[in-house]
């Protein structure tokens, strides 16, 4: 009698009663150990769970970093007005996604007025003790615009995003 036939001829309450008592002639062993295959598919799937969780912390701290970035560039900006300072145009070079580099090209007659600087550079102290820390590093930079500037060498030194202005909510404002 071949397995098919056999099977066939079994009502479906036989067949249980079958399994049953072939799986009371099995006890489980503790602590329980897994086959090979169970360990590497968990391994698999944590491994995935893991670079997908990696991924989000990764993709939140550098959006939350480029917010900070964005709302300490305006309200700087805004703070060298009232020194009277005024910027032609505002690069930014991301380094990683904890690091970044402001370059702001300023009017040549600024280097005329030492104080001017000065006070510029006071404000970049007064933001660099504020906000960095380990997951948020921030350097500015001043370059005077002259005829000499060239602004696809700014580009092609890692400066590839350019500050346009808009309405952001300053981190001032929040407090």
């Amino acid at each position: 009698m071949t397995m098919e036939s056999l099977v066939k001829s079994k009502t479906n309450s036989e067949i249980n009663k079958s399994d049953a008592q072939v799986l009371k002639s099995w006890k489980k062993q503790e602590p329980y150990t897994c086959t090979s295959d169970e360990v590497i598919d968990a391994y698999l799937r944590g491994k995935i769970e893991g670079i997908d969780y990696q991924n989000k912390i990764l993709f939140l701290r550098f959006s939350d970093n480029m917010h900070k970035i964005t709302s300490i560039t305006s309200d700087l900006l805004k703070k060298l007005k009232e020194i009277k300072l005024e910027t032609e145009d505002v690069y930014l070079k991301i380094v990683d996604i904890n690091e970044f580099e402001l370059l702001l090209l300023t009017n040549l007659k600024y280097y005329e007025n030492s104080d001017l600087l000065i006070k510029a550079y006071k404000l970049n102290g007064n933001i660099k003790k504020e906000y960095n820390n380990d997951t948020f590093h921030l350097s500015i930079s001043y370059v005077p615009l002259t005829e000499n500037i060239d602004i696809e060498h700014i580009k092609c030194d890692g400066f590839g995003l350019k500050y346009a202005e808009s309405k952001q909510v300053s981190l001032a404002s929040k407090a």
